[in-house]
């Protein structure tokens, strides 16, 4: 069991955090606690042993994972994908534990994605009887890809590979970051989160 919140560590790709991120405040189940979301685990492209965990939680009670690709609203998640029902292990109040796997698939598509996860838990002490974790925010990335924004592959994320953006922007072409067929505004925001950077 976990005594307060995670410590989540950095994992940093091409000078840029991608280690997942906590967002908003759960919801409390039994003994007033509110479940612990544990996710640690780079949401990589590829990654067939990404995950994510609970703790704290009421044991024995069945649990859901709520996927979207939309932010939360008011702290809920409108699902995209509903995973589940998990039995806790455990047993009692803030006993239970569990994880849940998700292999990330090995699809360009998705790179630069943000993914929204969040653990349900069915807790009669629970408003509405059901306790939520915080979100686990991630932002797909890629491991083996060349630096990303470094469209003309001089080794630095410049005005150079800006103005090649620019230049293909609403068409097919260099620039096209998150490999979703055109340039576009979500790969002008990817090339500016990286500008600056030295990838060599």
């Amino acid at each position: 069991m976990l005594s307060g919140e995670q410590i989540v560590p950095l994992f940093i790709r091409n000078g840029v955090a991608v280690s997942p991120v906590l967002i908003g405040q759960g919801v409390a189940g039994s003994g007033g606690i509110v479940p612990v979301m544990i996710a640690v685990v780079p949401p990589n492209l590829g990654n067939v042993d990404f995950k994510i965990g609970v703790d704290q939680a009421l044991g024995g009670a069945q649990a859901h994972v709520v996927l979207s690709h939309s932010p939360p609203v008011n702290g809920v998640l409108t699902p995209d994908e509903l995973h589940g029902s998990f039995a806790l292990r455990g047993a009692g109040a803030a006993e239970g534990f569990g994880t849940f796997h998700w292999p990330v698939p090995d699809d360009a598509s998705l790179l630069g994605e943000t993914v929204f996860m969040q653990w349900l838990i069915d807790d009669p002490a629970a408003p509405g009887g059901q306790a939520r974790t915080r979100i686990a925010q991630l932002r797909v990335f890629c491991t083996t890809c060349p630096c990303e924004g470094d469209v003309d592959g001089n080794g630095v994320v410049d005005l150079a590979d800006l103005t090649v953006l620019l230049a293909n922007f609403g068409r097919e072409g260099a620039g096209d970051l998150d490999a979703d067929g055109d340039v576009d505004l979500s790969d002008l925001a990817l090339l500016l989160t990286r500008f600056g950077l030295n990838c060599a």
